[in-house]
């Protein structure tokens, strides 16, 4: 007995969670699954969504000068000319170009990603190569689409071989990733991956544990935005098996998106 429930839960985690049956099943009416939560804390759940307790972020205090130029930034025109012309970073000198954004600056719902790849390098937009294909299903499975929604990452330019981000190179950019939102002031900022979730909430993040948790984040203007997090879709290509996992987050932005 005992063996079979460690295969039932190994199953559960790989996503393999129910039989596939003759009568088709509405996943929009779904609810989110809340078994995988984030070990020791707290979670309230909501109706729709589950919302993770309020603390204070504790994000890391790049150098000045980023910081300078991104606060002098009156609008977006001037964000993206002011950070094209920041040469404090080594990433500049190794990308084609700066990716700065694609989609509709008004929107509700902002898509915060780590960094560009090799397409998204070619064409100067982000989220354009396979990743990107999978994120516009994702997004019009719920509704969305690149006319109603904001999407960027918090570095600008490729990272060498697509790795990484540096914790230096997350830091010197933290700035104008901040100063984005603050222009954007969307009501919904998704982070995709941990690595943009951590360098902006300023904590660790272990995905397959916060992922679909919704956090207010304090934003160096003093406004408030709620934060949530999900797979990267470069994640979710190497590991389909995350997909299901994901569609519950995706239900939860829905929801929240609905009862705004």
């Amino acid at each position: 007995m005992k063996i079979m429930d460690s295969i039932s839960r190994w199953y559960q985690l790989a996503g393999l969670q129910e039989f596939t049956f003759d009568i088709p099943v509405n996943r929009f009416a779904v609810r989110r699954e809340t078994d995988v939560q984030p070990a020791k804390t707290p979670i309230v759940q909501t109706e729709n969504f589950v919302l993770a307790p309020e603390r204070k972020s504790s994000i890391a205090k790049p150098s000045s000068v980023p910081v300078k130029i991104a606060v002098n930034a009156a609008d977006l025109d001037e964000l993206r000319m002011s950070e094209s012309r920041y040469d404090g970073c080594d990433l500049k000198r190794t990308a084609r170009q700066m990716v700065f954004a694609d989609g509709c600056p008004t929107a509700n719902i902002m898509f915060m990603g780590e960094a560009p790849g090799a397409e998204e390098d070619r064409l100067g937009k982000p989220f354009v190569g396979r990743a990107g294909h999978l994120l516009d299903k994702m997004m019009t499975a719920i509704g969305l689409d690149r006319t109603n929604s904001y999407i960027t990452n918090i570095i600008p330019y490729r990272p060498p071989g697509n790795r990484d981000p540096s914790d230096a190179e997350r830091a010197t950019f933290l700035p104008f990733a901040l100063k984005h939102v603050e222009l954007i002031n969307p009501r919904l900022l998704v982070f995709l991956g941990r690595i943009s979730a951590g360098a902006v909430l300023g904590h660790d993040i272990h995905i397959n544990r916060c992922h679909g948790n919704f956090e207010e984040l304090l934003l160096p203007n003093g406004k408030k935005v709620m934060t949530c997090v999900t797979f990267h879709p470069s994640y979710l290509l190497r590991q389909p098996s995350f997909k299901r996992m994901a569609w519950y987050d995706w239900l939860s932005i829905k929801n929240y998106l609905d009862n705004l």
